[in-house]
């Protein structure tokens, strides 16, 4: 009996630093990705290697500087992150969407393709409709417009509020001619008539617009 209670001291006196490093990490993480967003590329990297002296083993701080590599265009270093990151983590669905939202944006689409699937299939993962629409928004990027209207469509029934997932959609109707389609769908993410005035300008505004919502 004692051996178990002194066990369990032992367990959460563990648990404790670590959960504390790892509050540090995310929120050097934080500060550092404000900074990349900023365009300020050292202070970014301070405190990303702050992050990472505070949790080495820590995922979140191997992505973030993951994203700093690929924002600087060292996108080798950034890879090599990435794939370190999943060899130790292979089913950790945040992982898996952003390596392969870099895949996507490096050409290598099919590779994307399969890490976004991957991370869906994750039980424990909270942003699958995330990952249905980014993975639907590398299908636009390479004209897959098929397989991009079924993630877009998974992404809502996951998630009904994904606003970009609704343009887009409405887009893709209204390129194949169903505006009708499109007007409902506009007025249901708005919560307006679909004869209200709004959705008539929203449409023009897609029809004009070439790029996806993105």
């Amino acid at each position: 009996m004692r051996f178990l209670c002194f066990l369990s001291l032992f367990i959460v006196g563990c648990t404790a630093p670590t959960q504390q490093l790892y509050g540090r990490a995310d929120a050097r993480i934080a500060l550092g990705i404000k900074y990349l967003d900023m365009g300020n590329m050292v202070k970014a990297k301070f405190n990303l290697m702050s992050a990472q002296k505070h949790a080495p083993s820590y995922y979140k701080v191997t992505l973030a500087l993951a994203h700093y590599y690929e924002k600087v265009n060292e996108s080798k270093l950034a890879s090599n992150l990435f794939k370190q990151a999943l060899e130790k983590e292979p089913n950790n669905g945040e992982i898996l969407n952003n390596f392969a939202k870099f895949l996507c944006n490096r050409g290598h689409y099919q590779q994307a393709r399969t890490l976004f699937a991957k991370a869906t299939r994750q039980l424990e993962y909270l942003h699958t409709a995330l990952s249905y629409e980014n993975a639907a928004l590398c299908a636009l990027k390479y004209k897959d417009i098929q397989s991009a209207a079924k993630l877009f469509n998974k992404a809502l029934n996951h998630d009904p509020n994904r606003t970009k997932s609704t343009l887009n959609l409405a887009k893709i109707d209204i390129a194949n001619g169903k505006i009708q389609q499109a007007k409902v769908r506009l007025a249901s993410l708005l919560g307006v008539d679909v004869k209200s005035r709004r959705i008539s300008e929203i449409l023009n505004q897609l029809a004009m617009s070439k790029d996806p919502k993105d």
